[in-house]
């Protein structure tokens, strides 16, 4: 590529794994394609700390409404829903408490405070990645009736995805929890954009 049209390259770490796993893989092959490749603009996105913060900041507090349009089958979903209504005020001030935790290396070597502040924050992703996960697997099965649904999930994901115009875009998964919303946001990107995209 002429310099004057350097090839856009994004690079996504995809949810879902813990926020304070750092995405090391993709800050390597940046640096090396920079480095032996002239005429590429490498750009990393990591999409699994933004949708984990939109998750504990309360900003999917709809999951109830869209599984039930997404064709969740669940045993709580009209009695004990853990996602009916918005976060409590106990849980924002222990997410908001945990998304400081792993910016200071005290706190975050502190097995009392990882695990008093983690805890709490690991089992309501783990059940809102269930719920996520059912309504991803009807979407690329094409049982998913309302295809809308997947697009408000992620709309952030994709409009950050989108905003440089990439001519490809390269997903690293590290645990296979990633792999579902890997295949649904290429699935997305193909049917808008049609542009390559490599696992």
């Amino acid at each position: 590529f002429p310099e004057a049209m350097a090839m856009k390259v994004t690079l996504v770490f995809p949810p879902s794994v813990s926020p304070s796993c750092i995405p090391l893989g993709i800050a390597s092959l940046k640096a090396f394609i920079e480095k032996d490749t002239a005429g590429v603009d490498v750009r990393l996105l990591d999409l699994n700390l933004s949708f984990m913060n939109k998750i504990l900041s309360g900003q999917c507090h709809d999951l109830h409404n869209i599984c039930k349009r997404g064709n969740v089958v669940c045993k709580d979903i009209d009695r004990n829903c853990y996602f009916k209504g918005s976060l409590t005020k106990g849980q924002k001030a222990i997410f908001e408490k945990a998304k400081t935790v792993p910016r200071d290396k005290r706190l975050f070597f502190d097995r009392e405070i990882f695990r008093l502040f983690f805890g709490d924050c690991y089992n309501y992703t783990r059940s809102f990645n269930d719920c996520i996960s059912k309504i991803i697997i009807n979407y690329l099965s094409g049982k998913l009736a309302d295809s809308g649904i997947i697009r408000e999930i992620f709309s952030e994901e994709l409009k950050d995805m989108w905003s440089t115009r990439p001519d490809i875009v390269g997903f690293s998964i590290l645990v296979n929890k990633q792999l579902l919303y890997s295949l649904a946001l290429a699935k997305m990107i193909k049917e808008s954009f049609n542009i390559p995209i490599v696992f």
